[in-house]
């Protein structure tokens, strides 16, 4: 029987919370856990951006298990008292998946981390402490992402408000942004995808972290192979459009051979 619960608390802060659907007991469940964007800070950009994607998934896969997560945000215009700052995002996702793991039964390489924007950021940035605890996801999905603060900057002189305001000074931020050397022993899919009408990132973000993941290969060619889909829409409509909802049911779609394959095995 599913299971939907919506703000369980994974922390003790008022945005440490996460919403669940829990229709598969089965330990090699499959599970989709989606991180929302918004610039680390925007207070109407939270996990709720993800239902309707988690609606049409779960729908179309009835033995999946989904989440979709909050997270401590920093200062906005609108919401000044907010005071995370790097690594606080980071460390409130770790602990959600960590909360979904311990209480939920979430196994290695059983879930597909979606992220949006930053996002994208994040579920790129958690991925080596996920490996060191032994839960690498079975693939990893980055939507209009933003892979390189530096870079992001130098493109976008006007977002240096909100990159400082969640990182820092400028000097931060290269150790900040995501990097692919702690990554060596991740074996899963990845799969970048961006708009050509995203009206507030180029594909300069997508396609220069798509070239380092795959320059990590190095001479013995054992690195990713990247996946890059294109979509279609703003930067805040492609989570709702077919692309993305296409590329997740397709992952899940293996996970759930997978799983079948293990029911039979036992």
């Amino acid at each position: 029987m599913s299971s939907v619960r919506t703000n369980v608390p994974y922390g003790s802060h008022p945005l440490q919370t996460l919403d669940v659907c829990h229709q598969n007991p089965s330990p090699a469940a499959p599970w989709l856990i989606y991180i929302h964007g918004g610039a680390w800070r925007d207070p109407l950009i939270t996990k709720s951006t993800a239902h309707p994607l988690l609606h049409h998934i779960l729908l179309t896969h009835p033995t999946l298990n989904a989440a979709t997560l909050n997270y401590r945000l920093s200062p906005h215009p609108d919401q000044p008292q907010a005071t995370a700052r790097h690594p606080d995002h980071l460390n409130d996702v770790l602990s959600g998946i960590f909360y979904l793991r311990d209480n939920y039964g979430v196994a290695p390489n059983r879930a597909v981390l979606v992220g949006h924007s930053a996002g994208a950021t994040l579920v790129f940035q958690v991925l080596p402490q996920l490996g060191a605890a032994g839960l690498w996801p079975a693939a990893v999905v980055g939507v209009e992402g933003i892979y390189d603060l530096v870079g992001l900057v130098d493109e976008y002189p006007g977002y240096a408000g909100f990159v400082e305001g969640a990182f820092g000074e400028r000097e931060r931020w290269s150790a900040a942004s995501p990097g692919w050397e702690g990554c060596k022993g991740y074996k899963g899919r990845t799969v970048l995808m961006h708009s050509d009408d995203d009206e507030l990132l180029s594909w300069r973000q997508t396609l220069a972290w798509r070239a380092r993941i795959e320059g990590a290969r190095g001479k013995g060619g054992k690195g990713q192979r990247v996946r890059l889909v294109r979509a279609r829409g703003l930067h805040d409509e492609v989570p709702e459009g077919r692309e993305l909802a296409g590329v997740v049911s397709e992952l899940v779609g293996e996970m759930t051979v997978k799983e079948t394959e293990v029911r039979h095995m036992l």
